[in-house]
């Protein structure tokens, strides 16, 4: 059975904004009925919070591979700015 994905959601919100972005059209990307939306989430918000959480969580997961092996103080401060920077460009 088809299901709601956060990578379905992100789809849905990059090629149609927020303001196109509807349970309807998440449902017809996600091969399911409207009305099964809701089996998943409770609302359109709901669905953009779990979206908005994966997102962060990838960031931060990232965020602590480019860090890793990088020494505490301005190195790693200036590794975390690229970084975020690097992210920021490519969203």
């Amino acid at each position: 059975m088809p299901k709601i994905t956060s990578p379905t959601g992100e789809e849905v919100l990059a090629s149609a904004g927020l303001a196109g972005f509807t349970p309807t059209k998440v449902s017809e990307r996600a091969g399911i009925t409207r009305s099964s939306f809701y089996d998943y989430f409770a609302s359109k918000d709901d669905l953009l919070v779990a979206i908005s959480i994966a997102a962060m969580e990838r960031w931060e997961a990232e965020m602590e591979i480019s860090l890793h092996d990088v020494a505490p103080g301005p190195d790693q401060l200036r590794a975390f700015a690229d970084e975020a920077m690097r992210v920021s460009v490519r969203s």
